[in-house]
């Protein structure tokens, strides 16, 4: 096993991880200690992927209507500076693989996605938080990809997936060994009177099929079902499911709090893939 994932490029690692805010402010209104099990799960998800020895952590997630709203909304785009700035309780740079980004960039144009590309777009805490609660150190440099999950009109959750079979490609054709944090979800309804109701239900029975290995149910939310369950923010899970396809997960914790439904869901051994006998 060991020789094996120490010649697989590509995807070695993969997450779906939460990046609430109020993981870094702890206002009144959170359960610290739920917060903490949440941090927890992450961390030891962390610590599982540094022993695969990979050499790119690629944080996937969605721009919050900030940076790129204001400029050009591209539904994706990857970060090909050499730093980036943080916000909110992440202020201050953090460097950038901006080497591995165009690279990817040149690679997915030939598998049909003309990607859009960034030298200094900012980088809110979706993408630095799960860095910190994986244990990561601020230090290490690491390649935001981008994903248009509020301006309408929003990649569909066909084009998700496709976008991320190429990107998984891509990773494997430029030979590095990728560990990819998927952040984002599940229901929330940011700027919203629903914002204290996220759909419990509804998460719960992605959870359950993501805890089966079943990815490619994210699928059956098309752009109207996203928003009407709060999941706008799965459009990077969808990415995700292209890239690893169905596969069991090695960790999965399921956390409902007032306003968000986090969920941690952790592919450890992705070198190992072994398919049931067709009957």
């Amino acid at each position: 096993m060991t020789q094996i994932m120490e010649r697989q490029k590509g995807v070695v690692g993969a997450a779906i991880v939460p990046h609430a805010p109020q993981f870094l402010t702890l206002p009144d209104t959170e359960d610290e200690a739920q917060v903490a099990r949440v941090n927890a799960a992450m961390r030891n998800l962390g610590d599982r992927f540094r022993a695969l020895d990979a050499d790119l952590v690629v944080v996937l997630s969605n721009a919050h209507c900030d940076d790129f709203v204001v400029r050009c909304v591209p539904a994706f785009a990857v970060h090909c500076g050499t730093r980036a700035e943080g916000t909110g309780g992440h202020s201050g740079f953090w460097p950038i693989d901006g080497e591995a980004g165009y690279k990817l960039v040149r690679e997915l144009l030939d598998f049909g996605f003309d990607s859009a590309f960034t030298l200094d777009a900012k980088l809110g805490t979706a993408f630095t938080i799960p860095l910190e609660f994986c244990g990561y150190a601020r230090e290490m440099p690491f390649l935001p990809l981008f994903v248009n999950a509020y301006v309408p009109p929003q990649p569909t959750p066909e084009r998700c997936f496709a976008f991320g079979r190429a990107l998984a490609l891509a990773l494997e054709r430029i030979g590095r060994r990728a560990i990819v944090l998927a952040s984002g979800g599940l229901s929330h309804y940011p700027g919203t009177p629903q914002y204290p109701h996220p759909d419990i239900d509804t998460d719960r029975v992605i959870f359950e099929q993501l805890k089966k290995g079943n990815l490619r149910y994210l699928l059956s939310f098309d752009g109207a079902a996203l928003d009407r369950t709060g999941n706008v923010e799965c459009r990077a899970l969808q990415i995700l499911a292209g890239m690893i396809g169905d596969r069991p997960p090695q960790a999965a914790v399921f956390e409902p709090s007032w306003h968000h439904i986090y969920a941690v869901v952790g592919w450890t051994e992705l070198g190992v893939r072994t398919e049931a006998p067709l009957h």
